[in-house]
């Protein structure tokens, strides 16, 4: 039988761990996430933390259809852009949306992510952030992001000097203009602001 003490450490254990999984929110203009809507598969780790540090968490389906109503929405793994869309217009004027793409085996998420964007600025969103999510979305510990090759260029060269830090500078920037990394990447988070107020 734990302690209360002992239970008291388990519980900050695992909220900490909750939190973890939510880093991206300090990707987001304001990180406190309001009410949120969740689409896609039954992610227990993800909903528990949305759980946790939310106001409120609704699971909706695909095909709902109710009014922008939301802070924000977190979607897993849409199918389509036509699915996404969909979910996007639960968000309301100036409310986000977060959207994880996890690549299958043989997979380019590039494609995806170009559909999306179009879907998305169609249904009146920003344009779109996207971040590589390293090593994946459990365990992630870096946020690199892709829209920008600066940052991914440090990101690769840091800590090389001289000519490795050149060639890490190179492969960087050819990677992000030819779409190459997107092609490999795993994990692979959008964000985008519904615009208004």
């Amino acid at each position: 039988m734990l302690t209360a003490q002992a239970t008291d450490s388990v519980t900050a254990g695992v909220r900490l761990q909750q939190s973890r999984r939510l880093d991206w929110r300090f990707l987001l203009p304001d990180p406190r996430l309001g009410a949120i809507g969740y689409f896609g598969p039954q992610d227990e780790t993800l909903l528990a933390a949305l759980r946790e540090f939310s106001s409120s968490v609704e699971a909706l389906d695909w095909e709902h259809e109710r009014e922008a109503a939301f802070d924000g929405v977190v979607v897993k793994q849409p199918a389509s852009a036509r699915l996404l869309a969909q979910a996007a217009q639960a968000v309301r004027p100036g409310g986000f949306l977060y959207v994880e793409l996890r690549r299958k085996p043989r997979q380019a998420l590039v494609g995806h992510s170009r559909t999306y964007r179009a879907a998305l600025i169609r249904a009146g969103f920003e344009e779109p952030e996207y971040h590589w999510h390293w090593p994946d979305f459990e365990r992630c510990t870096r946020f690199v992001p892709l829209n920008v090759p600066g940052p991914l260029m440090f990101d690769l060269s840091n800590g090389a000097r001289g000519p490795r830090r050149f060639f890490f500078s190179a492969a960087a920037r050819v990677a992000v203009a030819s779409g190459l990394l997107a092609r490999v990447v795993p994990c692979i988070s959008l964000i985008a602001t519904r615009v208004g107020r």
